[in-house]
């Protein structure tokens, strides 16, 4: 199973990621995105973008942030 990992602003695009996540897990994919986070001691970027290189496919949502 392929694995993504979801990225966007989260305040302005909390729906539209969590369909994007819906319908890819329901493709049978694999997804990953910093609502599945606990708290973590590593600085917020480092730690997406090291999460983001373990997936086999990106998926940026842009919008007017």
């Amino acid at each position: 199973m392929s694995s993504v990992y979801i990225s966007s602003t989260y305040g302005d695009l909390k729906e539209h990621r969590a369909a994007v996540a819906e319908t890819l897990r329901r493709c049978d994919y694999n997804v990953d995105a910093m609502e599945k986070y606990a708290a973590r001691d590593d600085r917020p970027k480092p730690a997406c973008e090291a999460d983001a290189t373990n997936c086999d496919i990106y998926v940026g949502i842009f919008a007017w942030r």
